[in-house]
This record gives C-alpha cells, sequence and structure tokens, in this order.
C-alpha cells in the first residue's frame, strides 16, 4: 500500500502596514474677506480670524487621546508665514487692485500670529518670512479645536492719506511642519477695502484785522490747507455765518447791536485770484497727496473792510464767526 503524505509549511512572520502614514500639514479654517468701508474718523481698520493648523504623522482624524497606533500619533510643530503676492517687499493693499501703485494709491498692512491653545502674544510677521518659534499642530479636520489666530491691522494714518478707492490686497498664508519639519501647505488670502471719499481742512487760523487807523482799508489774508482724496482732488467750499444778512458777511460788536460789512475772497491756490464769497458754494481743487498738505498751503481767504464802512460804525470790538464746510467734489 502506497501513502502520499502532503507537507504544508507555514511560514509566520510579523509586519505593519502604515498605508495611512503620512508627513501631514494642512491649514483649514482660513477665509478671503471683505473688510468693507473705511471712512474718516474709524480709525485704525483691523481684522483677525480664528483657525487651525494641523501638523502630524499621519492623515488621520483623531482627537485627544488618539488611538494606540504604532508609531503614536503625534502633534507636530509648525511655524506660520504670511507673504504678500506683489512683487515689492511688504504686506500692501493697492488701489484698483495695481500692484505697480506706490505712494498714497498703496495701503500698507501689518500682519501678527499667535498660538491661541498655549495663549501666546502676537508675534509681528515680515513678509515672506516665518514666525521665530514653533508652535503645536493639530491632528487633520483639527478635531481638537482651532489653535491658530492671524490679525490684520491698517493704521488711521495710512488710511487718511490714502486716495479714495476700491484697494485689493493678495496674500498667502503658510504652514511648515509636519514630521519632516519641511512639509509645506497655504491658502490664498484675498483681502478688499474700500476708503472713502475725505476732505480735511488744516493750519486754519483766526484771521485778525488789527485796529482801524481812522482811513483806509483794513484788510488781511489767511493761507491754509485743503486736502481731497479723490482722484481730481477736487471740493466745493461754502461759507457761513450767524451774522450773515441776504448773502452780505457782517462783523458785530459784542451785544450785536452794531454790524459792520465785510467782504471774503477765496482762491484755491495762494496767489491765485481770489473770487467773491457769498453763501452759495464755491469748487476749488486741493491736494490729495497728503492729508496735510506736505505741510504747504494751497488755498487763501481774504478778509476786507472797506474804509466806507468802516466810517459809519461806531466805535468798538467786531468780531465774527464763520463756518467753512468742505465736502468732497
Amino acid at each position: 500500500m502506497r501513502f502520499t503524505f502532503l507537507l504544508l509549511v507555514l511560514l509566520v512572520s510579523s509586519f505593519e502596514v502604515h498605508a495611512r502614514l503620512r508627513d501631514y500639514v494642512n491649514m483649514e479654517r482660513f477665509t478671503s474677506r471683505n473688510l468693507g468701508t473705511w471712512s474718516a474718523g474709524d480709525g485704525d481698520r483691523t481684522w483677525s480670524q480664528i483657525h487651525c493648523v494641523a501638523s502630524s504623522n499621519y492623515n488621520d482624524i483623531y482627537s485627544d487621546p488618539p488611538p494606540v497606533v504604532s508609531p503614536p500619533a503625534i502633534h507636530e510643530a509648525y511655524q506660520f508665514q504670511i507673504f504678500d503676492q506683489a512683487p515689492t517687499a511688504g504686506h500692501h493693499f493697492y488701489l484698483d487692485d495695481d500692484n505697480t501703485n506706490m505712494g498714497n494709491a498703496r495701503l500698507s498692512a501689518s500682519f501678527a500670529h499667535r498660538d491661541i491653545k498655549v495663549g501666546t502674544s502676537f508675534e509681528t510677521l515680515t513678509d515672506g518670512v516665518y514666525d521665530s518659534h514653533s508652535h503645536t499642530g493639530q491632528f487633520r479636520n483639527c478635531s481638537n479645536g482651532d489653535n491658530s489666530e492671524v490679525r490684520m491691522t491698517i493704521l488711521e494714518t495710512e488710511l487718511e492719506n490714502a486716495r479714495a478707492g476700491r484697494y485689493r490686497g493678495r496674500f498667502r498664508a503658510e504652514a511648515i511642519g509636519g514630521s519632516s519639519g519641511t512639509r509645506v501647505h497655504g491658502r490664498n488670502l484675498v483681502m478688499i477695502l474700500n476708503v472713502a471719499e475725505i476732505v480735511r481742512v488744516s493750519a486754519l487760523d483766526n484771521i485778525l484785522l488789527g485796529q482801524w487807523s481812522g482811513s483806509g482799508d483794513l484788510s488781511s489774508d489767511e493761507t491754509f490747507c485743503v486736502y481731497s482724496n479723490n482722484d481730481s482732488a477736487g471740493y466745493s467750499i461754502s461759507l457761513s455765518s450767524p451774522n450773515e444778512s441776504g448773502g452780505v458777511f457782517r462783523l458785530t460788536n459784542g451785544t450785536s447791536t452794531e454790524f459792520v460789512d465785510y467782504q471774503i475772497e477765496y482762491a484755491d491756490s495762494v496767489g491765485g485770484v481770489g473770487v467773491p464769497v457769498s453763501t452759495s458754494a464755491l469748487s476749488g481743487t486741493g491736494s490729495n497727496i497728503q492729508a496735510d498738505c506736505g505741510s504747504a498751503d494751497n488755498a487763501r481767504l481774504s478778509v476786507t473792510v472797506t474804509e466806507s464802512d468802516l466810517g459809519l460804525a461806531t466805535p468798538d470790538s467786531y468780531s465774527d464767526t464763520v463756518t467753512i464746510l468742505v465736502a468732497p467734489l
């Protein structure tokens, strides 16, 4: 009798599969923003966003404590930066989305970053440079909550000198980390801000006519700055007084029982020809470069009291308060 034996040999060895193991970085819940319209008196324009930066050694959605896996799931360190996608250095918003604009057609902004899990202070970010210290990332999908905050600021002084119109900033936020420390993930950040038309009068002082000697006219000029941030620097100007009557400006004594007529002329340049002022608005062209006109006056008021009107006045002290209203044009 013949017997056949079949020998089965089972070789057993242990091995582990880590198909999901990955050097992982991701920036989540980070979105663009319309910052609305800034108007004079609004102060600094600020914006902040709390979001999540994931940095770990697994491309899995874990919560703390993570499941038992091998190797252990780890929150990896990351660093953060925001760079301007325009070619010039610094973080900027550009009028009409034209990144060749300079001067007051470009707004300078500052960005800062902090770790809200640890509670660190904001660190100002330099364009295209990662912040100076590491932070702890989350697992994928950030199941343990947000861990990062970005803040943007445009100073009021910057906005006051800006041309009116629509500004756009194009930035990119990036995190570098993961188990290798070199994996990068980023998101584009587009920010829009409208700057309203504004006007400003500065360097305007009281006009002192002095004492009348008994003959001749009394007159005096006052030069000042008119700033209008629209493209043409155009503005309208009107003058009013509680003592005005029928379009004629009048000085009055302290008891408002005596009046002396006077004339005002206005010129939209220091050396220009003045135009008689009544209650109707006049138009002018100012400066749209700097809110203080670069410390160079560009408008003039000329006040004259004629000899004939002075000769009719009762001896006394006379004054008037004139309100100047300037609006964009």
